[in-house]
């Protein structure tokens, strides 16, 4: 992914997001897997055994104030067999 720039976690979860150049990779601690991937405005993310994609890019961003959740207009990429 190239050099990374930003780490954050939180208090109550096992999740860590790194920021590097060319995008954001989040892992789950206790594997080595990544549970959501962004790279150009591309969002994919794992929930259960089911597989997403949103365009953030395509996101109507005026009146949000921050930490407020977004909708997002999630695509279901369709389910895997093993638990992602």
């Amino acid at each position: 992914m190239e050099r990374p720039w930003s780490i954050a976690g939180q208090n109550d979860s096992n999740l860590v997001a790194f920021g590097f150049d060319m995008g954001t990779v989040v892992v789950k601690l206790g594997t080595d897997r990544s549970v959501a991937d962004y790279n150009q405005g591309r969002l994919i993310y794992a929930k259960n055994h089911d597989m997403f994609y949103a365009n953030l890019k395509a996101l109507n961003c005026s009146g949000l104030v921050d930490h407020q959740p977004i909708q997002l207009n999630a695509k279901s990429l369709g389910c895997v067999d093993i638990f992602p």
